[in-house]
């Protein structure tokens, strides 16, 4: 998961293993020291990115959609316990959203629409904090409208309130407007969150 994160290479992933599977690597200690502590030709392809690596992934890299879904995904099921609210559906059934929309500008505008904020704003769509999981498609009417709109809906379509009621990853009903700032807010939590539940140390 943390490799996946920062998009690091899989390449060798059958002889790692194999070798695990040989060694009867059977717990979580002994994995850790396998992987730390030892010489052997796959350690460059094993080894684990620190809590910095996985912030520096999440706050600059554009996850493919399919990658961004399957994180989020994972998250939310770590999160999740048999008394939560709703129930965690198959990978399947969810749609990943952009929440900031690819299509921003004639809803989201800004105040200073230089070129370096336009770049900007750009490459933060891409980020892992302006993605979600939908029980749902959103309307495309729904989907590039402005922040109000797509978080309560209008008078034909749902919105956000409805299609994303109950995520743990996705805490957005009291937030009054989604920008570059909340994006980055929720790079944070997303980053700290994968640092406790893949916990490496």
């Amino acid at each position: 998961m943390r490799r996946m994160v920062c998009d690091w290479s899989t390449k060798n992933y059958n002889n790692m293993f194999q070798s695990f599977i040989r060694s009867e690597i059977l717990t979580a200690d002994a994995l850790k020291y396998e992987i730390f502590n030892t010489k052997k030709d796959f350690s460059k392809n094993s080894k684990m990115p620190d809590n910095k690596e996985i912030s520096e992934a999440i706050s600059h890299n554009g996850h493919t959609n399919k990658k961004a879904k399957g994180i989020l995904y994972l998250i939310e099921t770590a999160l999740r316990d048999d008394k939560h609210c709703t129930s965690l559906l198959a990978l399947s059934k969810y749609d990943l959203e952009y929440i900031l929309p690819q299509n921003w500008q004639s809803n989201w505008k800004m105040q200073d629409m230089t070129p370096e904020n336009i770049q900007t704003r750009n490459e933060y769509i891409n980020l892992l904090g302006n993605k979600t999981i939908l029980t749902s498609r959103l309307n495309r009417a729904i989907k590039n409208a402005e922040w109000k709109i797509k978080k309560s809906g209008d008078e034909k379509h749902s919105g956000l309130d409805k299609y994303a009621a109950g995520l743990e990853t996705f805490e957005f009903q009291n937030l009054d407007k989604w920008d570059e700032t909340e994006i980055e807010n929720r790079n944070t939590r997303l980053s700290n969150l994968i640092n406790q539940i893949w916990n490496i140390i």
